[in-house]
Protein backbone atom coordinates (compact mmCIF):
# COMPACT_ATOMS: atom_id res chain seq x y z
CA UNK A 1 0.00 0.00 0.00
CA UNK A 2 2.62 2.33 0.84
CA UNK A 3 4.94 1.64 -2.70
CA UNK A 4 1.24 1.96 -4.59
CA UNK A 5 1.30 5.77 -3.01
CA UNK A 6 5.14 6.29 -3.61
CA UNK A 7 4.53 5.30 -7.22
CA UNK A 8 1.68 7.87 -7.30
CA UNK A 9 3.30 10.66 -6.01
CA UNK A 10 5.84 10.72 -8.57
CA UNK A 11 3.89 9.46 -11.19
CA UNK A 12 1.72 13.23 -10.02
CA UNK A 13 5.13 14.72 -9.90
CA UNK A 14 4.93 16.90 -7.25
CA UNK A 15 7.91 15.56 -5.43
CA UNK A 16 11.46 14.77 -6.41
CA UNK A 17 12.26 10.64 -5.99
CA UNK A 18 14.96 11.83 -3.60
CA UNK A 19 12.43 13.44 -1.13
CA UNK A 20 9.73 10.13 -1.52
CA UNK A 21 13.06 8.08 -0.65
CA UNK A 22 14.05 10.02 2.45
CA UNK A 23 10.30 10.24 3.74
CA UNK A 24 9.85 6.40 3.42
CA UNK A 25 13.55 5.39 5.29
CA UNK A 26 13.20 8.02 7.84
CA UNK A 27 9.33 6.90 8.59
CA UNK A 28 9.89 3.22 8.46
CA UNK A 29 12.74 3.35 10.98
CA UNK A 30 11.16 6.22 13.34
CA UNK A 31 8.26 3.04 13.19
CA UNK A 32 10.37 0.12 14.09
CA UNK A 33 11.97 1.98 16.89
CA UNK A 34 9.43 2.88 18.41
CA UNK A 35 7.12 -0.31 18.15
CA UNK A 36 10.69 -2.04 19.35
CA UNK A 37 10.84 -0.07 22.32
CA UNK A 38 7.30 -0.52 23.06
CA UNK A 39 7.23 -3.94 23.01
CA UNK A 40 10.95 -4.03 25.39
CA UNK A 41 10.55 -5.36 28.52
CA UNK A 42 13.48 -3.50 30.09
CA UNK A 43 11.65 -0.36 29.59
CA UNK A 44 8.39 -1.55 32.20
CA UNK A 45 11.57 -2.97 34.74
CA UNK A 46 14.23 -0.14 36.33
CA UNK A 47 16.25 2.90 35.40
CA UNK A 48 13.75 4.41 33.63
CA UNK A 49 15.37 7.56 34.06
CA UNK A 50 17.44 6.95 31.32
CA UNK A 51 15.19 6.22 28.48
CA UNK A 52 13.14 9.77 29.42
CA UNK A 53 16.53 11.12 28.61
CA UNK A 54 16.87 9.69 25.34
CA UNK A 55 13.60 9.01 24.53
CA UNK A 56 11.05 11.96 25.97
CA UNK A 57 8.57 11.36 23.32
CA UNK A 58 8.22 7.75 23.79
CA UNK A 59 8.52 8.17 27.82
CA UNK A 60 5.64 11.08 27.11
CA UNK A 61 3.16 8.78 24.83
CA UNK A 62 4.04 5.29 26.81
CA UNK A 63 4.00 7.21 30.53
CA UNK A 64 0.70 5.41 31.45
CA UNK A 65 1.42 1.76 30.01
CA UNK A 66 1.85 -0.65 32.84
CA UNK A 67 3.09 -3.88 31.24
CA UNK A 68 3.92 -4.74 27.22
CA UNK A 69 0.38 -5.18 25.36
CA UNK A 70 -0.54 -8.23 23.76
CA UNK A 71 0.51 -8.50 19.84
CA UNK A 72 -2.93 -9.14 18.89
CA UNK A 73 -4.70 -7.98 15.59
CA UNK A 74 -8.37 -7.63 15.40
CA UNK A 75 -10.19 -5.83 12.05
CA UNK A 76 -12.74 -3.10 13.11
CA UNK A 77 -16.27 -4.76 12.82
CA UNK A 78 -17.41 -2.06 10.01
CA UNK A 79 -14.89 -3.19 7.87
CA UNK A 80 -15.35 -6.62 8.48
CA UNK A 81 -19.07 -6.48 8.10
CA UNK A 82 -18.44 -4.34 4.55
CA UNK A 83 -16.01 -7.46 2.97
CA UNK A 84 -18.36 -10.45 4.47
CA UNK A 85 -21.24 -8.28 2.24
CA UNK A 86 -18.65 -7.81 -0.39
CA UNK A 87 -17.82 -11.42 -0.29
CA UNK A 88 -21.59 -12.74 -0.60
CA UNK A 89 -22.02 -10.46 -3.59
CA UNK A 90 -18.96 -11.85 -5.27
CA UNK A 91 -20.43 -15.59 -5.06
CA UNK A 92 -23.76 -14.27 -6.08
CA UNK A 93 -22.40 -12.87 -9.57
CA UNK A 94 -19.82 -15.99 -9.39
CA UNK A 95 -22.28 -18.43 -8.95
CA UNK A 96 -25.69 -17.39 -9.85
CA UNK A 97 -28.39 -19.05 -9.23
CA UNK A 98 -31.19 -19.38 -11.59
Amino acid sequence: MALTGMFFILAGHQHYSIDILVAWVLSSRLFIYYHTLANNRTYFQRDKQRMRIWFPFFSYFEENVKKALPNEYCMPSIIYGILITLNSWFDKVRYPTD
